[in-house]
């Protein structure tokens, strides 16, 4: 039973009048009206003691990314105990800020039904509450706005849902796959963007994470999923054995997968390969997976509907992961060729990235004054949406063309400047 203002109506004045809250250790809150700590006070003080990843404390913009609302409203909640009037609420406070339940009156207060026994430590919640379908619902609006532009500055609350998942795993007997599913999709979505941050250790061990809970349901098309994710980032990262790895593990895996993600690990399967000094040789394995891929494509966009995976499949994406194979070979005429001739309506991160490759291509090919303008072009939306990962090719780049006949060249040193990354042109200082 839930602590109510009835069952504790007796309580403040128990042992010597101190409020039973500070008989049990707990900090001298102000008393509210129902005979509880003012719940503002008590989240207030949990939420000062929890820890960020970087080792800061949560901030109140922190707690309203968690919970969804803004940070105004969570300065009403901490000062005026507002918003406090649903019980779910006050559940997933309690679990996520690790407050005792019973300060927020969600367990019963020890000997309130017998005044003289002797205090003992509050209750706990039985069984952490958490709304699975209302965290699956986040995920997939969550996997849209990273697919969009970036989720970024979503990254405490993906966490924080990561947290509530894993105290409500023991609990969660029949929903255990369910559950396991979605730790799944939290996990892939964090590593996302942290490679996206260019975060390796911190984006590696949640896509281990996905990688092993996918392994545990013993789901092939889950598990393939996982490695996709796992492989790009080792791919972006330069750990191409053991992206090739993933890739061998994957190619078991092809023939009972869905054509979308069939194609995606082809795809995926090609760019580490390309990355390899025998694909530069020999890079007839390359183009077998990309013509596999390209083969499969017409079923998997007939069947793009249905996406449970967060794949943003469609032509020009097709097309823009093909070209990033060809540059991997160091086919820059090719890689032009294939890159579409239009943006992808409102995918603004995968047309950041397609300009860069673009402008990689025409450097290579030694037209650099339009390599620098779509440079130019691309690195202030890069910015504008975070993506650390797209600003690191852009300086790849600005590399390249100051080692180049045009590297003294006023666009040159603009692109060094948008980039913050001081330097030389060739023969003179920037």
């Amino acid at each position: 039973m839930a602590a109510t203002s009835e069952s504790l109506g007796s309580c403040p004045d128990r042992a010597g009048g101190s409020p039973w809250w500070v008989q049990l250790g707990y900090p001298p809150f102000e008393a509210g009206p129902d005979h509880l700590p003012r719940p503002g006070q008590v989240v207030r003080h949990y939420r000062r003691l929890k820890r960020r990843p970087d080792g800061k404390r949560w901030t109140q913009a922190d707690l309203a990314r968690a919970l969804g609302v803004t940070e105004r409203y969570v300065n009403l909640m901490e000062h005026h105990d507002e918003g406090f009037d649903s019980f779910s609420r006050r559940r997933f406070l309690a679990e996520i800020l690790a407050i005792p339940p019973v300060l927020l009156g969600l367990a019963e207060l020890p000997g309130v039904r017998q005044q003289t026994a002797t205090l003992q430590a509050p209750a706990v919640i039985s069984r952490p509450a958490i709304d699975m379908e209302q965290v699956a619902r986040r995920l997939s609006a969550l996997n849209r706005k990273g697919d969009l532009s970036t989720a970024g500055p979503e990254l405490p609350l993906i966490e924080a849902t990561l947290s509530g998942l894993y105290e409500a795993l023991p609990f969660a007997k029949g929903d255990q796959p369910h559950l396991k599913r979605l730790l799944v999709g939290y996990h892939t979505l964090a590593g996302s963007v942290l490679r996206d941050e260019q975060q390796p250790q911190r984006a590696l061990e949640h896509l281990n994470k996905a990688v092993g809970w996918a392994n545990s349901l013993q789901q092939e098309t889950l598990l393939a999923f996982a490695l996709y994710r796992r492989m790009t980032a080792l791919i972006e990262f330069g750990q191409i054995e053991r992206a090739l790895q993933d890739e061998l593990r994957v190619r078991r895996l092809l023939p009972n997968l869905p054509a979308d993600l069939r194609v995606a690990l082809l795809l995926r399967g090609a760019l580490a390969q390309a990355r390899t000094e025998e694909a530069q040789r020999q890079p007839g394995r390359v183009l077998v997976l990309l013509d596999e891929a390209a083969a499969w494509l017409g079923e998997a966009l007939a069947g793009s509907g249905e996406d449970h995976y967060h794949l943003p499949l469609s032509r020009e994406r097709f097309q823009i992961d093909r070209a990033a194979v060809l540059l991997a070979l160091n086919w820059p005429r090719e890689t032009l060729d294939s890159l579409p001739t239009r943006q992808l309506s409102g995918m603004t991160r995968a047309n950041v990235y397609a300009e860069l490759l673009a402008a990689e291509a025409y450097a290579r090919l030694g037209e650099y004054e339009q390599a620098a303008a779509l440079g130019l072009e691309a690195v202030p939306v890069a910015h504008a949406i975070r993506s650390q990962v797209n600003l690191d090719r852009a300086r790849r780049l600005v590399e390249r063309l100051a080692a180049s006949p045009f590297g003294s060249a006023p666009e040159v040193a603009r692109l060094r400047l948008l980039l913050n990354q001081p330097g030389r042109g060739r023969g003179r200082t920037l």
